[in-house]
C-alpha cells in the first residue's frame, strides 16, 4: 500500500518530469484523484514541505514556466497560454 510520502514522490515526478501542470484545465483535485489520495492530506503535506498548497503550487508553476522558456530558449510565451 502506498503511503502519503510515496504519493508525494509521484506528485513531484508528475510536476517536474511530466509537467502535467501545463494542462490549464487540470486541477489539483484531479491529480489527487489520480494518486488515490485525499486533497486535504496532500495539501497539508505540501504546505509543510513547500509552504504552498496544491492549487497555489500549480498556479506558481504555470506562472513561472513562460519565464523559464524565455531564459532557456529566448522565446516569449504569454502567461495566459497556461491558464
Amino acid at each position: 500500500m502506498k503511503t502519503l510520502e510515496d504519493r508525494y514522490s509521484t506528485l513531484e515526478k508528475l510536476l517536474n518530469e511530466e509537467q502535467v501542470f501545463l494542462n490549464p484545465s487540470l486541477s489539483f483535485n484531479t491529480i489527487c484523484q489520480w494518486l488515490g489520495t485525499c486533497q486535504d492530506e496532500m495539501d497539508r503535506l505540501l504546505v509543510s514541505e513547500l509552504g504552498l498548497g496544491g492549487d497555489e503550487l500549480l498556479r506558481s508553476l504555470r506562472e513561472s514556466f513562460p519565464e523559464r522558456l524565455l531564459r532557456k530558449y529566448g522565446i516569449n510565451v504569454p502567461k495566459e497560454a497556461f491558464f
